[in-house]
């Protein structure tokens, strides 16, 4: 099959599917990001860059949108450019959270988007509003709802979604969540397990110093 990842921080979260496939063989894996010094054998990297502009000079609430658009233009153009190549997708995946696939159903209408939705912002009870001490102003609420534009426009494609978790599941909007399955991102039990050498020694974090366990 032919893949197209998309996520500026190349690889981003799909590091292990992208080993993956490449060790599965068979598969053709094309990733457009920004450039940087990431590198996994057997994928074919296509590097954009937003060109220079004055942040400064867009309305704070749309920053985020501003540069979004951005982003989905350079991405758009690099598509254009493999598709001149003769490369077509069977599947485009990539992040919805910085807008580079918003614009990809233009250059293949036809080819399916699996999009990953990793936050619903809200004004109230998540990372801002959740501490009746620090009340939400009124601007810091406008601009909170103005952040989630990319996220409304990538659920007006009408495609597939992702989310990792039950939790940011039902941060969307209960309309929003027909299109987004939890597609748990589980670990690599290999490296993430415990360390049996370390089991009776002292951890210390800042001041704090748990007492040694013994081994059983």
């Amino acid at each position: 099959m032919n893949y197209l990842f998309l996520h500026q921080n190349y690889p981003g979260q799909y590091l292990h599917i992208v080993r993956h496939l490449v060790e599965s063989g068979g598969n053709q894996i094309v990733f457009i990001s920004e450039p940087n010094a990431n590198a996994i054998p057997g994928v074919r990297r296509v590097s954009y860059q937003i060109p220079k502009y004055d942040p400064d000079a867009v309305f704070p609430n749309v920053r985020d949108l501003d540069r979004g658009l951005r982003r989905a233009e350079q991405v758009a153009d690099c598509a254009a450019n493999l598709r001149a190549l003769g490369f077509r997708p069977d599947i485009i995946i990539g992040h919805h959270g910085w807008g580079e696939l918003l614009n990809l159903p233009d250059i293949w209408p036809d080819v399916p988007i699996l999009g990953y939705f990793e936050f619903y912002y809200s004004p109230q009870g998540q990372d801002v509003g959740f501490d009746p001490e620090f009340p939400t102003s009124d601007k810091l609420s406008a601009r909170v709802r103005a952040m989630n534009a990319i996220n409304l426009l990538a659920l007006a494609l009408d495609q597939h979604g992702q989310t990792p978790t039950q939790w940011q599941y039902t941060r969307y909007p209960e309309w929003a969540r027909r299109q987004i399955r939890v597609l748990p991102e589980g670990a690599r039990l290999d490296l993430c397990k415990p360390n049996p050498a370390v089991r009776g020694e002292e951890l210390a974090i800042g001041k704090s110093v748990s007492a040694p366990t013994k081994n059983r």
